[in-house]
């Protein structure tokens, strides 16, 4: 992030925030995919997740 964004004054406190775990990133990918109603019976969970263990929860 730019510094002149998180000067003093701009923003009281940062925060860090660590990626999510394989767990965490197969549920996100359920959660979406299912609300877009695409079939989930054939899909593994787990290989998205361990392929994108550098993504962010935004990023996925």
């Amino acid at each position: 992030m730019p510094t002149e964004l998180i000067r003093k004054g701009r923003m009281g406190e940062i925060f860090l925030f660590d990626l999510p775990d394989r767990q965490v990133r197969a549920d996100i990918f359920a959660i979406y995919l299912n609300k877009r109603g695409i079939d989930d019976d054939n899909l593994e969970f787990t290989l998205l997740a361990e392929k994108t263990r550098v993504f962010s929860g935004a990023e996925i």
